[in-house]
C-alpha cells in the first residue's frame, strides 16, 4: 500500500511546508545546536502545527536527517588525474559548506552520534554515500596506474577529509590552495608520482 494510500483521503501533502519546516530545523540548529533543538520550535519558526512535523518525521532524529539530507551530494569528477579528480570534488564540499549550514549541522550531529549509537547506525549510512565520488576517483587512480592496487580509498578519503573537517570545525586553512596542498601531501604518501 503507498504512503498517499495509506494516509487515507485527508488533504494532499503540503511541500512549501516540509521546505519551511527543514529551513527552521536549520537555523535552529545553527543558533541553539542539537541539543537546543526543539520541535515545538521548529513548527513555530516554519508556522505549522506539531502534528504536520511528526506526520512527516516521527521524532527529532528523523527531523534532522531530513535537513542534512537537504545538503546537495557531490558529484563523481573524472578529470583524468587523481589529484585532479580529489581538488574538484572537495572544491565542490567547500561550495556546499559555504552555500549552507552544513558545519554546524555536521558539529551537533558528531557529538550526537558519539551519544547514541542508534542515530550513528541511522547516519554513517548518509556519510558513506557522500564518500562514494572519492572512493571512485580512488578506484579509476588505480586502474590508470596512478597508485598501487590495493590502495585503501577510505584512508585515503579519511586523510583528507579528516584535516579539512579539523580545520572547518577548529580554523584553519581552507582555500583552494591550502586544500591543493593537503590532496599532493597525502597523494606522495600513498605512493603517488606526477
Amino acid at each position: 500500500m503507498s504512503e498517499e494510500a495509506s494516509r487515507g483521503a485527508g488533504r494532499p501533502r503540503d511541500p512549501s511546508a516540509d521546505e519551511a519546516i527543514i529551513e527552521a530545523t536549520l537555523e535552529l540548529i545553527a543558533e541553539s545546536g542539537f541539543d537546543g533543538l526543539r520541535v515545538s520550535d521548529v513548527a513555530d519558526r516554519a508556522r505549522v502545527s506539531k502534528a504536520t512535523m511528526y506526520r512527516r518525521w516521527p521524532t527529532k532524529h528523523d527531523l534532522v536527517l531530513a535537513a542534512l539530507r537537504t545538503a546537495p551530494p557531490l558529484q563523481t569528477v573524472d578529470t583524468g588525474s587523481l589529484r585532479g579528480d580529489l581538488e574538484a570534488t572537495f572544491a565542490q564540499f567547500m561550495r556546499v559548506v559555504a552555500d549552507s549550514p552544513l558545519v554546524s549541522l555536521l558539529t551537533a550531529l558528531a557529538a550526537e552520534r558519539l551519544r547514541r549509537p542508534q542515530f550513528a547506525r541511522e547516519l554513517d549510512p548518509y556519510i558513506e554515500e557522500r564518500r562514494v565520488p572519492v572512493h571512485q576517483a580512488v578506484e579509476r587512480a588505480i586502474a590508470r596506474g596512478e597508485l598501487p592496487p590495493g590502495t585503501n580509498a577510505v584512508l585515503l578519503s579519511e586523510l583528507i577529509g579528516g584535516p579539512i573537517l579539523l580545520r572547518l570545525f577548529f580554523g584553519g586553512a581552507t582555500d583552494e590552495r591550502a586544500i591543493a596542498d593537503l590532496i599532493g601531501s597525502v597523494i606522495d604518501a600513498f605512493g603517488f608520482d606526477d
